[in-house]
């Protein structure tokens, strides 16, 4: 079900244009399946961009729309971006990474959270590029967060990169770096001999050797 303000958004004809616009699509299966499966996810992906010459104002809002997200959902995004910042560091600096290099990427996090949330709260959207995330579901929809939802979501995503780099995994990873970019799963004296999988049932593959 459709929410009241989506309706409006995907039935407004007020532009002058509206009725004169007729834009042009190719045809694949990805589209048409898309198109049987939502009408609505099909409006988003293959109209949104064209509407910026009919309408400004229902572009933008179409936009926010097709962007959408949960505030539990940016927290999970945020933290792999945190966690992807900090493997690169690692990366870069071959594992000695200082104190200093840690609480800059905390700090370049929370302000990218706080701008983020910002712009959802306000609804700010007006200069929209492809590669911004802005939108929450709840300010849209005016569901309630607590008050302090920005600071504990700063909180949460600051925690699971400490919880990270306290883990086993942080040390798999310094020993990936430090053995030329290797890391065996099991030990690396396994047999290979015994891996190998019997083809004799398979004369055109007699002469390939597979392991698994």
């Amino acid at each position: 079900m459709m929410h009241p303000s989506e309706e409006t958004l995907l039935v407004n004809k007020s532009s002058p244009m509206a009725n004169n616009f007729t834009p042009s699509f190719g045809r694949s299966t990805s589209r048409m399946t898309l198109f049987h499966h939502c009408n609505k996810k099909y409006y988003f992906q293959y109209y949104t961009n064209y509407l910026k010459a009919v309408d400004t104002q229902i572009r933008l809002d179409s936009l926010l729309l097709k962007n959408l997200t949960s505030y539990k959902m940016r927290l999970g995004e945020k933290t792999h971006h945190i966690l992807a910042d900090y493997l690169r560091l690692l990366a870069v600096k071959h594992g000695d990474v200082l104190p200093e290099d840690i609480q800059q990427l905390k700090t370049q996090m929370a302000d990218s959270i706080t701008q983020g949330f910002t712009a959802a709260k306000e609804r700010d959207y007006t200069q929209y590029n492809k590669d911004q995330k802005f939108g929450f579901k709840e300010f849209c929809y005016n569901e309630e967060l607590p008050d302090d939802a920005l600071e504990k979501a700063i909180q949460r995503v600051h925690a699971n990169l400490d919880a990270f780099i306290d883990s086993d995994m942080q040390t798999k990873v310094l020993q990936y770096f430090q053995n030329n970019n290797k890391y065996y799963i099991e030990s690396n004296e396994s047999d290979f001999e015994q891996m190998k999988l019997v083809l004799d049932h398979h004369p055109i593959l007699e002469h390939v050797t597979i392991r698994a």
